[in-house]
């Protein structure tokens, strides 16, 4: 019995650990996968490409880089009003999001789920979102 304890505390904990979402699993650089959902509306719509292509930056002086390698206006307008904002973690253990602020005001936020394996990241765009598998590289 006292075995049987162990072994699910253990995994319990195993569990718990790797649904943890802290500063230091999000710095880094991170590039999209693949793109699981994205609005049909524009302008929304027509930033699919850019995210499909996009890589975020999370510097560890907490700093923010967003590129894409196929940018059109409106991708090219959010890029130039986030790049160089500051980061910072915000919400709970059931739903994390990395702010993106300028000046104290919220630019951009990036909700952060992990499922199986991988982390997705999700961005709001009125009544839709962009939902993409990631990667940290």
């Amino acid at each position: 019995m006292k075995n049987n304890m162990l072994i699910v505390f253990i995994l319990f904990n195993l569990v718990l650990n790797a649904q943890i979402i802290n500063n230091e699993s999000i710095k880094g650089k991170w590039e999209v996968v693949d793109m699981e959902k994205s609005p049909e509306n524009p302008p929304f719509s027509l930033m699919t490409d850019s995210f499909r292509n996009a890589s975020f930056t999370f510097n560890e002086d907490k700093t923010f880089k967003l590129e894409t390698s196929h940018a059109n206006s409106f991708f090219s307008m959010i890029v130039s009003v986030v790049n160089n904002s500051v980061w910072r973690l915000s919400g709970d253990a059931n739903q994390v999001s990395v702010l993106i602020e300028n000046n104290e005001e919220k630019e951009l936020e990036i909700f952060i789920t992990k499922s199986d394996e991988n982390i997705l990241f999700k961005i709001n765009a009125k009544d839709d979102y962009f939902l993409m598998k990631m990667n940290k590289v």
